[in-house]
């Protein structure tokens, strides 16, 4: 069955809220830097041990040299890995003060997933742009 791109979008942002609202909002959003990391790892772990396969799949879909796809497949595994890497530092740098110039005001960061959100992607990178919205909690 053919779908309009605005259909396939709100079929996916459907599923992306169901998904971020199971449990009542408790697994994902609140979920340490380092559970996330967890997952980053796992998820490059399994980009490399099937790295032929996507590297056909995404030669399939984008029209580019198998071997260019298959680099693209070893920059994805290390983009998961490198936003691991950030995610574990995530939780020692939540509530992290902010110097302010007065004493009597008091400032820090905090990161929280802000929610779903879409992405339009040029299509001959699309496999590396969905890491890249993945990782950043979309």
């Amino acid at each position: 069955m053919l779908c309009t791109v605005n259909a396939r979008f709100d079929c996916a942002v459907a599923a992306a809220r169901r998904a971020l609202n199971r449990n009542k909002g408790n697994d994902w959003p609140s979920a340490s830097g380092a559970h996330r990391a967890r997952y980053l790892r796992a998820i490059a772990a399994m980009v490399v041990e099937r790295k032929d396969h996507l590297a056909k799949l995404e030669s399939l879909d984008c029209g580019k040299p198998l071997d260019e796809a298959a680099w693209d497949m070893d920059d994805v595994a290390g983009c998961f890995e490198f936003y691991a890497d950030l995610a574990k530092n995530l939780d020692a740098k939540q509530k992290a003060s902010v110097s302010l110039p007065m004493e009597t005001f008091k400032s820090y960061v905090l990161n929280e997933s802000i929610g779903v959100v879409g992405l339009i992607t040029p299509w001959y990178f699309l496999f590396l742009l969905f890491k890249i919205c993945l990782i950043n909690w979309c």
